[in-house]
């Protein structure tokens, strides 16, 4: 599979960091998207189904972790790989991350 084919779900409430994310996984040619909040990135999801999500913890709405839980609650998106990314770094939020069903936990700046 080439990396065209793989999809990434990036949801990211800052479009700085949104778009330098999509900018490194674009120029590694995988296919973005990107959704403003955990809502709009589990709504996607469902739509069409990425390999990958990447999620920020800190957004309005619906936060990463909430977003993650969701997700992994779906029987149709739960097998996807979920990254979660933050600024945070101490031990309790990566252990939050883990309880909430991430793959894995990566800290800003990346």
């Amino acid at each position: 599979m080439k990396n065209m084919d793989v999809r990434i779900l990036i949801a990211e409430d800052s479009p700085t960091q949104a778009e330098r994310l999509r900018f490194l996984l674009e120029e590694q040619k995988y296919s973005v998207e990107v959704a403003r909040n955990g809502k709009e990135g589990l709504e996607l999801a469902r739509e069409s189904k990425p390999a990958l999500i990447i999620s920020d913890v800190l957004m309005p709405d619906v936060d990463g972790y909430e977003f993650c839980r969701n997700a992994k609650a779906d029987e149709q998106l739960k097998e996807i790989p979920f990254i979660l990314l933050t600024s945070l770094s101490d031990t309790n939020d990566v252990i939050r991350g883990l309880q909430c069903g991430a793959d894995n936990f990566i800290t800003k700046p990346y």
